[in-house]
Formats: structure tokens, sequence, C-alpha cells
């Protein structure tokens, strides 16, 4: 058939298909997927600072919440704190590093002694300081630092626990009969404070008078006396109940 007799011209090549103008969306997508890939193993790979982590949103809860010196809050800490900063039992040596730092940049806790007794935790606050001869009343310049120190203890969740002490001196006549009732008021009303400041309840509170004495470090004797003199706030390695 010519060309006039037909319907058009026929060359003997076939039709190409026609390409589809999103056909580079696969490549795209391969690529993205890829990238995910690639992404989610290095996140898997990584090593996350937990305890870092805890402590240092921890800390900053804390220094939110500090109330000004001489001023106590209104409602106990718990409701401050609970729902900002879970508490956390921490390991003892990275909680004595961030204790030592956040009291260390507080003005308020000068003189407070941090250290290590085994398993244990000792924040130790002279008497001299926190109560008057033969006094088992808190002075009214030792609340500053003790809030200092609570705003750091309500951010953990470790048994606290309070220890008081006493020189081999006899006690004046007064209120107290023995060394030992006068070390355990003490220590009570340190304990007493924390509940109210720190929220828990379980802050348990003994006496131990001038048994411990013989066990400090040699020294002068009016500086070993005046060490003995003091109630340890007790940071134990357990996670307390609240």
């Amino acid at each position: 058939m010519s060309p006039s007799q037909g319907g058009g011209a026929h060359t003997g090549v076939p039709a190409r298909p026609a390409i589809s103008r999103q056909a580079w969306m696969l490549t795209f997508t391969d690529l993205v997927s890829l990238l995910l890939t690639f992404f989610v193993l290095m996140f898997s790979m990584s090593q996350l600072e937990i305890e870092r982590w805890r402590a240092i949103a921890a800390s900053f809860s804390g220094s939110r919440n500090v109330p000004a010196a001489g001023i106590a809050p209104s409602q106990p800490a718990r409701f401050a704190i609970a729902t900002a900063s879970p508490r956390r039992a921490l390991d003892l040596d990275y909680l004595a590093s961030v204790l030592k730092q956040n009291l260390a940049a507080n003005p308020l806790a000068a003189g407070i002694a941090i250290g290590r007794d085994g398993e244990r935790i000792l924040i130790s606050v002279p008497t001299d300081f926190a109560f008057a001869p033969g006094s088992a009343t808190l002075a009214e310049g030792s609340a500053p630092t003790l809030v200092a120190i609570a705003s750091v203890l309500r951010t953990i969740a470790n048994d606290v626990a309070t220890e008081g002490h006493a020189d081999p001196a006899p006690v004046a006549a007064g209120a107290f009969a023995s060394n030992w009732e006068l070390s355990l008021a003490r220590a009570e009303a340190v304990a007493g404070l924390l509940r109210t400041m720190d929220g828990r309840e379980a802050i348990v509170a003994r006496g131990f008078g001038d048994s411990r004495f013989a066990g400090l470090p040699p020294g002068e004797p009016e500086a070993r006396r005046a060490l003995a003199r003091r109630v340890d706030i007790v940071i134990l390695p357990s996670r307390g109940g609240t």
C-alpha cells in the first residue's frame, strides 16, 4: 500500500516506550533509606553517659529551687522537684564529685566537709557552727547552709541518715544528761530540717556521743575536739523509698 493509499508512513522501527518523569524518585528513595540506616547504626554504636546526664539535669533542677539565704520554701521540696527530675540512686563516687562541685560553688556551704567512709558519703556539719554550746536547737545562721545541702539531696533517691557526735568533755548541767543524748538530739534536729526541706520521711537519726572520738586522726587536742563536735549527714548507696 502506498502512502497515499494508507493511513501513514511505516518505517519498520518499533516505537520506544515513554519514560516516566517520576523515575528519579526511586533512586532518591534508595538514597534516603541508606542514609537513615547509616544514622541508626551510628546511634546504636554510641554510648550515652546516663549517670552524667542525670546528675547534670539534677543539678540544674536543684539550682533553680534554692531559696534565698534565710528564707525557707513555703512548700516541701517534693512538690517542686518530683515532676521535674525523678529521683535516682547515683553511684557514690560520681555523687561525691557532684556534691563537692555543687557545695563548693555555694558560699552558704563554706566549712562543710565531704568525705568517704567505706560505702558511705559523709557531709560533716560542725556543731559549733550549727548549735549553741549544750543546745540541740539549730542556730538561726545555720539554716541557709542546711538548705543548700538539702537542695542537692532532694534531687537523688539514695538513703540518707544523720549521725551526731560529741567530744569527751562532760555536758554542762541542763536538758541533757549525757553526750549521747545531746548528740542524738542534734542529729534529730538536722534530720528534721532535712525532712522538711527534702520531702522524704525516712531519714534516720542516730547519736554516738564521744564513742568515736578515739578513731579521729591525731592532731592538736582542741582541733580534735572541734572535729568531734559534728553532725554527719550520711548518704548510702541504696535507693530510698520515696
